[in-house]
Formats: C-alpha cells, sequence, structure tokens
C-alpha cells in the first residue's frame, strides 16, 4: 500500500511522524522506534545559539492539566549539525 504523501513541496513515505517537540532529537527514542519507518522526524526547538532555559521548576500541575515552561532549552545549531543530524541521516 502506497501511503506517501507531499507536504509542502517534499514528498514523505508515510504521513506518520511525532507531535513537535515531543520526539527530542529523534535518538532517544531510536530503541523504541524504528526511525526509517517514520515519514518525518520533528525535532524539539533549535536556536542559533545555546540556551538553558527557565530556572525550576518548569511544571505545574493545575485542576485542568499540566503547565510547562520550559524555555527552550537546547544546545544549539552548531550542536545539533554536528551531532544530533549525521546521527538522523
Amino acid at each position: 500500500m502506497n501511503l506517501s504523501v507531499n507536504l509542502a513541496g517534499i514528498k514523505l513515505q508515510n504521513p506518520v511522524m511525532p507531535a513537535s517537540g515531543t520526539f527530542g532529537s529523534g535518538r532517544e527514542y531510536s530503541q523504541f522506534v524504528g526511525l526509517s519507518q517514520l515519514g518525518a522526524i520533528i525535532v524539539k526547538t533549535i536556536t542559533l545559539k545555546p540556551r538553558e532555559g527557565n530556572a525550576p521548576p518548569r511544571i505545574c500541575e493545575t485542576p485542568s492539566g499540566m503547565l510547562n515552561a520550559i524555555g527552550l532549552q537546547n544546545k544549539g545549531i552548531e550542536y545539533f549539525l554536528e551531532n544530533d543530524l549525521p546521527y538522523l541521516r
């Protein structure tokens, strides 16, 4: 069965992909999910320069759910290009 889709001019083998921000850089979940079986991988936010994010507490439980304010913590684009992207290719 052909499940390929075209997303903004990019052909994907299927429409299955993790939700934005839930999959780290992909490597963290590779032991649980065959990354090559996904149509795409949506990594967490990457900024030009590394960011430490917000100071704790970052998560708060409320009567109607959870709130989080991580603050876009990430190691920056250079780290991603040198360490994470080669693994994903």
